[in-house]
């Protein structure tokens, strides 16, 4: 098991299905432990994990997903546990008049191997 990782859990309470954009997820550094799901059905969690590569190094990475509502809206997530400084995490909708998403709460990832939740849901 690697010193670092990180376990991404996506909660889709839309009743939209999400799918992947392939182009758009990457880690910048470590390596897949569990791939982000291609789809997130309306109503269930996607999950995924990262670690790094070696004991000293950390992992980060990011994911893009399409809502399947027939606009463009997708949902950018952020992950980072470094080996050195403070976990990150942030995401971002491109369409925030109808989607929320909510990071995890800064104190819930603290350690070398969070689980980092993050939740969709429509804003109204």
């Amino acid at each position: 098991m690697a010193q670092i990782s990180a376990v991404v859990q996506l909660v889709n309470k839309t009743n939209h299905d999400l799918s992947l954009d392939p182009n758009d997820c990457s880690l910048g550094a470590g390596e897949w432990v569990t791939s982000p799901p291609e789809s997130i059905p309306a109503q269930s969690t996607g999950e995924w994990e990262s670690e790094s590569e070696d004991e000293q190094g950390g992992t980060h990475g990011r994911c893009n997903y399409i809502i399947q509502d027939g606009s463009d809206a997708q949902v950018e997530l952020f992950w980072a546990v470094p080996s050195l400084g403070e976990n990150r995490a942030t995401s971002d909708v491109n369409d925030s008049g109808i989607y929320v998403c909510t990071p995890p709460n800064p104190g819930s990832y603290n350690g070398d191997n969070p689980t980092m939740v993050f939740t969709l849901r429509e804003s109204n």
